[in-house]
């Protein structure tokens, strides 16, 4: 067994303090499997998940979500485009070589993985970075608020590498939810449109019906409307004044959960008289609450949003 001193000199960090005290007890932990001879990949296990809240109910909701397994197996859960249709809500898997989460425990092992001292105290609104690992019976977590990163060094930036590569390496679609806007028009106060959902994947999503009721109004299809802006070389344009209305949908006995299988679509028509005229240019937002597998095969409740790409017309 390498004394921690020398095995920090290999890995090529500096143990400069005493790292967070569940991540030491873990750090022992893997020194006490290697003592007996034992392998610390198997029944190793890790969620890193960022949690920020909505930005239209302001109620906390998890954003993204990477499960890790010993052996080998990655999944990437996204909850919420934040209104970027390039960055659509899904789910994602791949797989990590052995070598690489090995290094990764080995860094654990060294110990010293702390969070950042001192710096100024985050806004409710920054998104919440938790990391919980666990390890033959051992559960450790850390978090913070704050991103990016500070720029104070900590142990925890030693892990972000691994982090950041192995979310990347989930490229096999197992869903993908997307939002598109067929033949938009705008008559004065009325807005017509078919809303096509679809799913790029290997697998089913289950979403609610826009016109499902809810107790809790996690369900919301609104339309963001403003006047398209002609952008000149070297004059920066104005902000955008953006307004909204909410597409209240009226149920005709309509199912509740709608089923998009693998690579298929589902449309949805809007014929939608409005409280006032509107704009040429805008997009359709829809969020909404549903229940899927998020990790170990346990289903979970999780919020999430799409968003239409943005029409002109």
């Amino acid at each position: 067994m390498l004394p921690q001193i020398l095995l920090m000199a290999i890995l090529g960090a500096t143990p400069s303090r005493a790292g967070d005290p569940s991540m030491e007890r873990l750090a022992a932990k893997i020194r006490e499997i290697r003592q007996a001879g034992r392998d610390p990949l198997l029944g190793f296990s890790l969620v890193h998940s960022t949690v920020a809240d909505d930005f239209i109910s302001n109620v906390e909701e998890t954003r993204d979500i990477l499960h890790v397994e010993g052996n080998g197996t990655v999944t990437r859960l996204r909850t919420n485009d934040r209104g970027e249709p390039r960055t659509p809500p899904g789910k994602w898997s791949g797989t990590i070589a052995r070598s690489d989460l090995e290094a990764f425990v080995r860094r654990l092992e060294a110990g010293g993985i702390d969070l950042p001292a001192g710096g100024v105290p985050p806004l409710p609104s920054e998104p919440y970075e938790r990391l919980q690992v666990k390890l033959d019976g051992i559960e450790a977590e850390i978090g913070r608020r704050g991103l990016p990163q500070t720029p104070k060094p900590c142990g925890f930036d030693d892990l972000r590498p691994f982090l950041d590569r192995w979310a990347a390496g989930c490229k096999n679609a197992l869903w993908s939810l997307a939002m598109g806007t067929i033949d938009p028009r705008i008559d004065g106060k009325r807005f017509t449109a078919t809303l096509r959902f679809s799913n790029h994947g290997t697998q089913a999503v289950k979403i609610p019906h826009p016109a499902s009721p809810t107790k809790d109004d996690a369900i919301q299809l609104a339309l963001s409307h403003y006047v398209p802006q002609v952008v000149k070389p070297g004059i920066t344009p104005l902000p955008l004044e953006v307004g909204t209305h909410t597409l209240e949908l009226e149920r005709k006995n309509q199912v509740e959960w709608i089923t998009i299988g693998p690579d298929g679509w589902w449309d949805l028509a809007i014929d939608q008289e409005l409280s006032s005229p509107v704009p040429p240019g805008g997009m359709v937002f829809f969020r909404f609450r549903t229940h899927l597998p998020i990790s170990n095969g346990k289903p979970e409740s999780f919020q999430g949003s799409v968003t239409s790409e943005a029409y002109r017309l």
